[in-house]
């Protein structure tokens, strides 16, 4: 998942996201533009709560970037299935 923070957001709330993110076991991968910094979210999502991430200062959205229906998709499963 990537977050995006709001343009020109202060250092204090990018730095209060990442603590969120690491503190439930996850990385964050910080990518710092003039205006905007995205915070890319790295491990197992189940174990964050999305909600607590929207409503956080400053940050602009989230955006999830996995699969949908990844038990099922060809790209993780390429071989045919066979329902009996």
């Amino acid at each position: 998942m990537i977050i995006v923070m709001k343009p020109n957001a202060p250092k204090s709330s990018i730095e209060n996201v990442v603590k969120t993110i690491e503190s439930n076991g996850l990385d964050a991968h910080l990518s710092e533009g003039k205006e905007v910094t995205i915070i890319g979210v790295v491990g197992d999502k189940s174990r964050l709560r999305i909600s607590n991430l929207e409503i956080a200062p400053d940050v602009d959205k989230i955006v999830p970037i996995t699969e949908s229906y990844k038990l099922s998709n060809k790209k993780f499963h390429p071989e045919p299935s066979t329902i009996q």
